[in-house]
């Protein structure tokens, strides 16, 4: 027998085999998961439903649903008992039916059902415990009256009761925050503005802070991006200062600190007169997954993050 029929009968009818088998589990997968329908409801933020995208994490067949951890390479797994003309996905790990509500896979017996409700993108709770995230109860926080517990917008950890008002921490664990103000009077905005009656107020490291530099115009104040804010008296940066600039033309470079009126470039909040106003871009370029900012004019590429007009 020669030397190369030797070494296929020792590795490779094992290697021919294990391929085989692999094919034949991908190719069982892919006819098994090809024939299930989408369950026809998931709750938006809004409360109108919509359809399952192709790489949901949920799948229904028949009367059975299932569930996969992510959407690259997770095999679907039963979630045992669920009732699929019931099944209600409120995000990628939390769902419900008309009898209980799933964890993942498992059955959360200690929920109680009937009052369980999603409140936003962060925090869900019951007749007796305020959950946040993939529903762990929200613990050492004193105080929490779980039944006049709202949220004050649909993404953020921002919240009230009619004791407090709730935030985060640097470290993305929930707070009470110190405030004088009446949390029940609070609007929230983006990017951790609040606006009542009587001012605008930012928050920051579990304080309120109320802006007394500024006479805000309350009607028409508005967070335009993370940086830069606009009333109909002018444009504002952070909370440092104000920025002589057309507040009707002002447009933002979409998290870049840049932005411009119709007639300045604007990085981080100081009028760029270095940089020429036609050709001034910001790209936004990924790369392995990330995304990159890119400003550059005719005369060459800049630094946003320590660009100094010259």
């Amino acid at each position: 027998m020669s030397r190369f029929r030797k070494t296929l009968n020792h590795w490779g009818w094992w290697s021919v085999a294990f391929f085989a088998l692999i094919y034949g589990v991908s190719f069982y997968y892919q006819v098994k998961y090809d024939n299930y329908t989408y369950p026809n409801y998931i709750v938006n933020d809004d409360g109108t439903v919509k359809e399952y995208e192709r790489e949901s994490l949920y799948y229904q067949n028949g009367n059975s649903v299932f569930w996969r951890r992510n959407s690259i390479g997770s095999p679907y797994e039963e979630i045992v008992g669920a009732e699929a003309d019931s099944f209600i996905a409120y995000s990628k790990s939390v769902a419900v039916d008309a009898d209980s509500v799933y964890d993942n896979l498992e059955i959360r017996s200690d929920i109680d059902r009937e009052s369980f409700q999603k409140l936003n993108n962060v925090y869900y709770k019951d007749n007796s415990t305020v959950y946040r995230g993939g529903l762990n109860p929200v613990e050492g926080v004193p105080g929490i009256d779980v039944s006049t517990f709202e949220t004050l917008d649909k993404t953020s950890a921002y919240a009230r009761d009619v004791n407090n008002l709730y935030g985060y921490t640097r470290r993305n664990e929930i707070c009470i925050i110190s405030t004088d103000v009446d949390p029940q009077q609070l609007q929230a905005l983006p990017f951790s503005w609040f606006v009542d009656s009587v001012s605008v107020y930012h928050f920051n490291n579990k304080t309120l802070c109320k802006l007394q530099e500024y006479e805000f115009d309350l009607a028409t104040f508005e967070v335009i991006d993370s940086s830069y804010q606009r009333d109909i008296n002018g444009i504002y940066y952070k909370t440092d200062k104000t920025i002589d600039v057309d507040p009707a033309s002002f447009v933002v470079f979409a998290g870049s600190g840049a932005a411009k009126d119709s007639n300045h470039i604007i990085i981080n909040g100081v009028i760029a007169e270095s940089i020429d106003y036609d050709s001034f871009m910001v790209e936004k370029t990924e790369i392995s997954g990330r995304y990159t900012l890119t400003a550059k004019d005719k005369n060459g590429e800049y630094n946003l993050l320590t660009f100094k007009d010259e």
